[in-house]
């Protein structure tokens, strides 16, 4: 079923959604039978997308930056993303075919009147407000919460898959099918 239905699927979606797309791999995220494809933009400003197949249908989710880990076979994937002072961690599931964020934390740092980074005399940022699901938390509340969701430990970063220029050669190489 995968190498007649699925992976046709995911070629027909990329090819009708992406215009650049450099590298793919496989991956199992949740605990079906059906890997979810990596459709990875070789550089953090493109990001990355993963996408899931179920019942005919592919869908896609975007990776902010590119940056992301997933605990495999348990449904969990941490997005890592930011720049110039705002930073956050967003963690996505898979439910029904469809990508769902479940907890999300930003960080921004402080700013003058103006809107500009406070920096101390090092160059360094002065501090950070942090926010845990729109709501104002400290430092550690944020690290914990981020920590009782996704085990860093048991997870795999995007840049330890391998990719390649097409999807059936990254389906052919992809050692649990």
């Amino acid at each position: 079923r995968k190498e007649t239905e699925v992976i046709p699927a995911y070629e027909k979606y990329v090819q009708e959604n992406f215009k650049r797309t450099p590298g793919y791999s496989f991956v199992y995220i949740d605990n079906d039978e059906i890997p979810e494809l990596i459709v990875d933009g070789s550089y953090n400003a493109y990001g990355a997308y993963i996408c899931t197949y179920m019942n005919g249908m592919v869908t896609s989710e975007y990776m902010i930056d590119g940056w992301f880990s997933i605990i495999e076979q348990e449904n969990l994937i941490h997005n890592m993303y930011g720049k110039m002072g705002r930073y956050g961690d967003a963690i996505w599931m898979i439910q029904d075919g469809t990508f769902v964020c479940i907890a999300e934390g930003k960080a921004e740092c402080m700013r003058d009147e103006n809107g500009y980074e406070m920096m101390d005399d090092e160059g360094g940022y002065l501090g950070f407000y942090y926010y845990w699901n729109g709501q104002e938390v400290s430092e550690e509340v944020y690290h914990t919460n981020l920590a009782q969701i996704f085990d860093d430990e048991k997870s795999t970063r995007v840049d330890a898959f391998s990719f390649y220029d097409t999807i059936s050669e990254a389906y052919a190489n992809f050692p649990f099918h």
